[in-house]
């Protein structure tokens, strides 16, 4: 026997929403200035936009502008997986829809976060001693790993060995391109719920 199913819009709480969007943001922006606290003090260079409007002059850390850029990216990632998921499939009650519903705009918001901080401090993770000292130790036990680490991390200390302000652009290109990933699979998986 075939189950119909009835399409239905839940109704956000605004709330719910605004909670969310305001915590995204500040999180975003609270790990977005601490990597470039930590770049700086790894040798990227702080220099500051001076802007002087009727004798007036203001100044602006040129370094900050990109935060801008990263919590638009994430917010309208977020956006959408939140859309995505407005319309579902139910069969069961509605009150369990709405409670499963704050746990998915709940994950969608961690997810998100949990890709930003990976990729943004990617180079860290992987330059680790506890890393290296696990991948070497994998590359023992499966000696076909051996030469796949040996040539991923000629490539990556290359990485590591160029200018700060490159590392600082490519990784924040990277945290964006892969907040864009992560917010069409969930945004697609939402979907076929």
């Amino acid at each position: 026997m075939k189950h119909s199913y009835k399409k239905i819009s839940i109704k956000h709480n605004k709330f719910e929403v605004g909670f969310f969007l305001s915590l995204l943001t500040l999180a975003s922006i609270v790990i977005e200035i601490y990597f470039i606290e930590y770049m700086i003090t790894h040798g990227l260079e702080n220099k500051i936009l001076r802007i002087g409007l009727s004798g007036l002059k203001f100044g602006f850390p040129i370094l900050y502008l990109p935060i801008t850029g990263i919590v638009v990216v994430l917010l309208s990632s977020w956006i959408f997986i939140i859309e995505k998921s407005y319309t579902k499939k139910i069969r069961e009650s509605l009150k369990t829809k709405k409670s499963i519903y704050f746990l998915e705009i709940f994950n969608a918001v961690t997810c998100l976060l949990l890709v930003l901080c990976i990729f943004l401090f990617l180079p860290n993770i992987l330059g680790s001693n506890w890393a290296l000292k696990n991948l070497f130790l994998a590359s023992k036990n499966f000696i076909f790993l051996d030469v796949l680490i040996v040539n991923f991390y000629n490539i990556f200390f290359s990485f590591i060995n160029i200018s700060a302000i490159w590392k600082y652009v490519i990784l924040q290109i990277l945290a964006c391109f892969a907040l864009v990933i992560l917010a069409l699979s969930l945004g697609v998986i939402n979907k076929s719920k």
